[in-house]
Protein backbone atom coordinates (compact mmCIF):
# COMPACT_ATOMS: atom_id res chain seq x y z
CA UNK A 1 0.00 0.00 0.00
CA UNK A 2 3.36 2.21 0.99
CA UNK A 3 4.02 1.62 -2.46
CA UNK A 4 1.31 2.36 -4.73
CA UNK A 5 0.83 5.52 -2.67
CA UNK A 6 4.23 6.77 -3.28
CA UNK A 7 3.70 6.10 -6.90
CA UNK A 8 0.95 7.97 -7.22
CA UNK A 9 2.37 10.92 -5.52
CA UNK A 10 5.52 10.57 -8.10
CA UNK A 11 2.27 10.66 -11.02
CA UNK A 12 1.21 13.49 -9.38
CA UNK A 13 3.82 15.55 -8.95
CA UNK A 14 4.76 14.97 -12.51
CA UNK A 15 1.68 15.71 -13.99
CA UNK A 16 1.63 18.95 -12.02
CA UNK A 17 4.79 19.49 -13.44
CA UNK A 18 3.90 19.30 -16.84
CA UNK A 19 0.62 21.47 -16.22
CA UNK A 20 2.81 24.04 -15.14
CA UNK A 21 5.40 23.83 -18.19
CA UNK A 22 2.62 23.82 -20.71
CA UNK A 23 1.19 26.96 -19.18
CA UNK A 24 4.57 28.58 -20.41
CA UNK A 25 5.23 26.67 -24.05
CA UNK A 26 2.01 25.64 -25.25
CA UNK A 27 0.15 21.79 -25.12
CA UNK A 28 2.64 19.08 -26.41
CA UNK A 29 3.63 16.11 -24.97
CA UNK A 30 5.70 15.73 -21.54
CA UNK A 31 9.04 14.29 -23.48
CA UNK A 32 8.92 17.52 -26.10
CA UNK A 33 8.44 19.90 -23.13
CA UNK A 34 11.71 18.64 -21.76
CA UNK A 35 13.53 18.73 -25.07
CA UNK A 36 12.17 22.46 -25.47
CA UNK A 37 13.72 23.31 -21.78
CA UNK A 38 17.20 22.07 -22.43
CA UNK A 39 17.45 22.39 -25.56
CA UNK A 40 15.23 25.52 -27.02
CA UNK A 41 14.25 24.08 -29.77
CA UNK A 42 10.15 25.05 -31.15
CA UNK A 43 8.50 24.58 -34.44
CA UNK A 44 7.65 26.52 -37.31
CA UNK A 45 9.88 29.63 -37.01
CA UNK A 46 6.79 31.22 -38.81
CA UNK A 47 9.29 33.61 -40.86
CA UNK A 48 13.01 34.18 -41.42
CA UNK A 49 15.68 34.06 -38.46
CA UNK A 50 18.91 35.17 -37.59
CA UNK A 51 19.93 36.37 -33.47
CA UNK A 52 18.68 39.88 -34.26
CA UNK A 53 15.34 38.84 -36.03
CA UNK A 54 12.09 36.68 -36.16
CA UNK A 55 9.90 36.76 -38.42
CA UNK A 56 8.84 40.41 -38.46
CA UNK A 57 9.93 41.69 -35.24
CA UNK A 58 13.87 42.60 -33.99
CA UNK A 59 14.63 42.62 -30.44
CA UNK A 60 17.16 44.87 -28.87
CA UNK A 61 18.54 46.76 -25.80
CA UNK A 62 18.09 50.20 -24.71
CA UNK A 63 18.68 52.50 -21.91
CA UNK A 64 15.90 54.86 -22.29
CA UNK A 65 14.40 53.93 -18.54
CA UNK A 66 18.26 54.53 -17.45
CA UNK A 67 19.44 51.27 -17.17
CA UNK A 68 19.79 49.03 -20.26
CA UNK A 69 16.80 46.61 -21.15
CA UNK A 70 15.59 43.89 -23.94
CA UNK A 71 13.00 45.47 -25.75
CA UNK A 72 11.40 43.81 -28.88
CA UNK A 73 9.72 46.02 -32.36
CA UNK A 74 8.40 45.61 -35.37
CA UNK A 75 11.23 45.48 -38.12
CA UNK A 76 10.29 49.32 -39.06
CA UNK A 77 10.96 50.28 -35.36
CA UNK A 78 7.07 50.95 -34.44
CA UNK A 79 5.20 48.66 -31.75
CA UNK A 80 8.62 48.79 -29.32
CA UNK A 81 7.41 46.85 -25.76
CA UNK A 82 9.58 46.38 -23.15
CA UNK A 83 10.42 43.02 -21.99
CA UNK A 84 12.29 43.03 -18.86
CA UNK A 85 12.74 45.59 -15.79
CA UNK A 86 15.11 43.83 -13.05
CA UNK A 87 18.33 44.85 -12.98
CA UNK A 88 20.11 45.58 -16.40
CA UNK A 89 19.49 43.52 -19.32
CA UNK A 90 21.66 43.40 -22.48
CA UNK A 91 23.16 41.36 -25.73
CA UNK A 92 19.43 40.04 -26.89
CA UNK A 93 19.31 37.17 -29.45
CA UNK A 94 15.93 35.67 -31.06
CA UNK A 95 16.51 31.27 -30.50
CA UNK A 96 15.32 29.60 -33.25
CA UNK A 97 11.91 29.00 -31.53
CA UNK A 98 11.26 32.78 -30.83
CA UNK A 99 12.40 32.45 -27.49
CA UNK A 100 14.93 34.83 -26.60
CA UNK A 101 18.43 34.40 -24.65
CA UNK A 102 20.27 37.55 -23.06
CA UNK A 103 22.77 38.94 -20.54
CA UNK A 104 21.74 40.46 -16.98
CA UNK A 105 23.19 41.63 -14.17
CA UNK A 106 20.11 41.05 -11.86
CA UNK A 107 21.66 38.15 -9.97
CA UNK A 108 25.07 40.35 -8.83
CA UNK A 109 27.19 39.60 -12.39
CA UNK A 110 26.55 39.13 -16.08
CA UNK A 111 25.00 35.62 -16.17
CA UNK A 112 22.67 34.39 -19.20
CA UNK A 113 18.64 34.15 -19.25
CA UNK A 114 15.81 32.97 -21.90
CA UNK A 115 12.60 34.38 -21.81
CA UNK A 116 9.41 33.87 -24.13
CA UNK A 117 8.67 36.21 -26.64
CA UNK A 118 6.24 38.28 -24.76
CA UNK A 119 8.97 38.67 -21.84
CA UNK A 120 7.14 36.07 -19.63
CA UNK A 121 8.85 32.96 -18.16
CA UNK A 122 12.90 34.70 -17.65
CA UNK A 123 15.04 32.03 -16.41
CA UNK A 124 18.11 31.97 -15.53
CA UNK A 125 20.86 29.06 -17.76
CA UNK A 126 24.43 30.16 -16.47
CA UNK A 127 25.14 30.14 -12.65
CA UNK A 128 29.18 31.10 -12.58
CA UNK A 129 30.84 33.49 -10.42
CA UNK A 130 32.80 34.92 -13.32
CA UNK A 131 31.26 36.59 -16.64
CA UNK A 132 29.54 34.77 -18.63
CA UNK A 133 27.78 37.48 -21.78
CA UNK A 134 27.17 37.89 -25.68
CA UNK A 135 24.75 34.42 -25.79
CA UNK A 136 23.50 33.05 -29.30
CA UNK A 137 21.93 30.16 -30.15
CA UNK A 138 23.71 27.41 -32.06
CA UNK A 139 21.08 27.13 -35.17
CA UNK A 140 19.61 24.04 -34.83
CA UNK A 141 18.52 25.35 -31.22
CA UNK A 142 20.65 22.27 -29.54
CA UNK A 143 23.17 24.58 -27.58
CA UNK A 144 23.88 28.23 -26.17
CA UNK A 145 27.33 29.65 -28.07
CA UNK A 146 28.61 32.60 -25.50
CA UNK A 147 31.71 34.13 -23.95
CA UNK A 148 33.40 33.95 -20.65
CA UNK A 149 36.05 34.37 -18.59
CA UNK A 150 35.94 31.26 -16.37
CA UNK A 151 38.83 29.41 -16.86
CA UNK A 152 41.53 31.73 -17.71
CA UNK A 153 41.98 34.01 -14.50
CA UNK A 154 39.55 36.99 -16.00
CA UNK A 155 40.47 36.32 -20.02
CA UNK A 156 37.23 35.95 -21.80
CA UNK A 157 37.10 33.80 -24.25
CA UNK A 158 34.36 31.42 -26.47
CA UNK A 159 32.47 28.12 -24.99
CA UNK A 160 29.56 26.49 -26.38
CA UNK A 161 27.30 24.41 -23.32
CA UNK A 162 24.01 22.52 -23.30
CA UNK A 163 20.98 24.68 -21.98
CA UNK A 164 20.99 22.88 -18.68
CA UNK A 165 24.29 23.98 -18.07
CA UNK A 166 26.13 20.49 -18.94
CA UNK A 167 28.76 20.06 -21.62
CA UNK A 168 30.63 23.22 -21.48
CA UNK A 169 33.26 23.73 -23.57
CA UNK A 170 36.06 26.16 -23.91
CA UNK A 171 36.43 27.00 -27.83
CA UNK A 172 39.06 29.03 -28.06
CA UNK A 173 40.88 27.96 -24.77
CA UNK A 174 43.10 30.41 -25.10
CA UNK A 175 45.73 33.83 -22.76
CA UNK A 176 44.19 35.84 -25.30
CA UNK A 177 40.97 37.73 -24.88
CA UNK A 178 38.27 36.38 -27.54
CA UNK A 179 34.93 36.74 -27.88
CA UNK A 180 31.76 37.93 -29.59
CA UNK A 181 31.25 35.18 -31.09
CA UNK A 182 28.50 34.01 -33.93
CA UNK A 183 27.63 30.55 -35.60
CA UNK A 184 27.09 29.87 -39.11
CA UNK A 185 23.99 28.18 -40.22
CA UNK A 186 25.80 24.80 -40.41
CA UNK A 187 27.13 24.83 -37.65
CA UNK A 188 30.28 23.95 -38.92
CA UNK A 189 32.23 27.35 -38.31
CA UNK A 190 32.87 30.04 -35.36
CA UNK A 191 33.79 33.70 -36.50
CA UNK A 192 34.86 35.82 -33.15
CA UNK A 193 37.00 38.84 -32.38
CA UNK A 194 40.75 38.21 -31.04
CA UNK A 195 41.49 41.13 -28.89
CA UNK A 196 39.08 43.35 -30.75
CA UNK A 197 41.68 43.63 -33.58
CA UNK A 198 41.39 40.29 -35.50
CA UNK A 199 38.56 38.34 -36.50
CA UNK A 200 39.49 34.38 -36.69
CA UNK A 201 37.01 31.74 -37.69
CA UNK A 202 37.65 28.16 -35.81
CA UNK A 203 35.20 24.53 -35.76
CA UNK A 204 33.69 24.01 -32.95
CA UNK A 205 36.04 21.57 -31.15
CA UNK A 206 38.83 24.22 -31.24
CA UNK A 207 40.39 23.06 -34.62
CA UNK A 208 41.19 25.16 -37.61
CA UNK A 209 41.64 28.24 -36.12
CA UNK A 210 42.16 30.84 -39.52
CA UNK A 211 42.31 34.52 -39.55
CA UNK A 212 39.83 36.63 -41.83
CA UNK A 213 40.39 39.91 -41.11
CA UNK A 214 44.00 42.19 -39.25
CA UNK A 215 43.80 45.23 -40.87
CA UNK A 216 42.78 48.29 -38.16
CA UNK A 217 40.70 47.26 -35.25
CA UNK A 218 37.88 44.52 -36.38
CA UNK A 219 35.50 43.31 -34.17
CA UNK A 220 32.02 42.00 -33.77
CA UNK A 221 31.29 39.90 -36.68
CA UNK A 222 28.63 38.10 -37.50
CA UNK A 223 27.04 35.21 -40.26
CA UNK A 224 24.67 36.09 -42.78
CA UNK A 225 21.85 33.93 -42.75
CA UNK A 226 23.17 31.91 -45.84
CA UNK A 227 26.47 31.44 -44.25
CA UNK A 228 28.29 32.99 -47.00
CA UNK A 229 29.37 36.29 -45.79
CA UNK A 230 30.21 38.33 -42.48
CA UNK A 231 29.50 41.58 -41.62
CA UNK A 232 31.66 43.34 -38.76
CA UNK A 233 32.76 46.56 -37.87
CA UNK A 234 36.38 47.91 -38.64
CA UNK A 235 38.27 51.37 -37.31
CA UNK A 236 40.88 50.55 -40.67
CA UNK A 237 40.02 53.96 -42.50
CA UNK A 238 40.07 56.04 -39.42
CA UNK A 239 36.75 55.41 -37.30
CA UNK A 240 34.18 52.24 -36.89
CA UNK A 241 32.43 51.33 -39.90
CA UNK A 242 30.70 48.60 -41.18
CA UNK A 243 32.44 45.54 -43.40
CA UNK A 244 30.98 43.05 -45.05
CA UNK A 245 32.97 40.18 -46.34
CA UNK A 246 32.83 36.67 -47.98
CA UNK A 247 33.08 33.92 -45.37
CA UNK A 248 36.81 33.00 -46.82
CA UNK A 249 38.12 36.33 -45.65
CA UNK A 250 37.72 37.87 -49.34
CA UNK A 251 36.25 40.57 -50.39
CA UNK A 252 36.19 42.69 -47.39
CA UNK A 253 33.99 45.72 -48.04
CA UNK A 254 32.90 48.65 -46.49
CA UNK A 255 29.25 49.93 -46.61
CA UNK A 256 28.85 52.59 -43.94
CA UNK A 257 30.73 55.82 -44.63
CA UNK A 258 30.20 58.66 -41.58
CA UNK A 259 32.12 60.89 -38.72
CA UNK A 260 29.98 58.44 -36.30
CA UNK A 261 30.68 55.11 -34.94
CA UNK A 262 29.45 52.46 -36.79
CA UNK A 263 29.46 49.15 -34.66
CA UNK A 264 27.39 46.28 -33.41
CA UNK A 265 26.35 44.94 -36.76
CA UNK A 266 24.32 41.79 -37.40
CA UNK A 267 21.94 40.26 -40.55
CA UNK A 268 18.38 40.52 -39.87
CA UNK A 269 15.85 37.80 -41.79
CA UNK A 270 15.74 40.09 -44.71
CA UNK A 271 18.92 40.02 -45.59
CA UNK A 272 19.90 43.51 -44.45
CA UNK A 273 22.61 44.55 -42.00
CA UNK A 274 21.48 45.80 -38.58
CA UNK A 275 23.89 47.91 -36.65
CA UNK A 276 24.11 50.96 -34.40
CA UNK A 277 25.66 54.43 -35.09
CA UNK A 278 26.01 57.41 -32.95
CA UNK A 279 25.61 59.66 -36.31
CA UNK A 280 22.82 61.91 -34.66
CA UNK A 281 24.82 62.24 -31.60
CA UNK A 282 23.29 59.39 -29.59
CA UNK A 283 23.32 55.30 -30.47
CA UNK A 284 20.61 54.61 -32.83
CA UNK A 285 19.28 51.53 -34.81
CA UNK A 286 20.17 51.49 -38.78
CA UNK A 287 19.87 49.20 -41.21
CA UNK A 288 21.80 48.76 -44.90
CA UNK A 289 21.86 46.73 -47.82
CA UNK A 290 24.99 44.27 -47.82
CA UNK A 291 25.87 46.48 -51.08
CA UNK A 292 25.28 49.47 -49.07
CA UNK A 293 22.63 51.00 -50.47
CA UNK A 294 18.86 51.41 -48.85
CA UNK A 295 20.22 53.26 -44.85
CA UNK A 296 17.42 53.32 -43.30
CA UNK A 297 17.32 55.16 -39.23
CA UNK A 298 14.95 52.23 -37.27
CA UNK A 299 15.14 53.89 -33.55
CA UNK A 300 15.00 57.66 -32.73
CA UNK A 301 14.31 57.47 -28.64
CA UNK A 302 17.25 58.92 -26.76
CA UNK A 303 19.90 58.07 -25.20
CA UNK A 304 20.82 54.57 -27.01
CA UNK A 305 19.63 51.38 -28.72
CA UNK A 306 21.37 48.41 -29.55
CA UNK A 307 20.41 45.64 -31.48
CA UNK A 308 23.54 43.93 -28.88
CA UNK A 309 26.17 45.21 -26.72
Amino acid sequence: MIKITHKITVFALIAVICLVVQGCFGSTTATDIVNRLLTGQGGDTGGGWSPGGFGDKLVFCSDRTETFQVYIMNKDGSNQVQLTSEGWNRSPAFMPNGNIVFRSGRDGNSEIYVMSIDGSSQTRITHEVAFDGYPTSWPDGSKLLFQSDRDHGGTRNVFTMNWDETNIFDVTNSVTWSGLPSVNPSGSRIVYSLNGEDIYTINPDGSGNLMLANTGNNSAPYYSPDGTKICFSSDRDGNSEIYVMDADGSNQTRLTNDAGDDDYCRFLPDGTIGFSSDRTGSYQIYKINPDGTGLTQITTDNPENYLWN
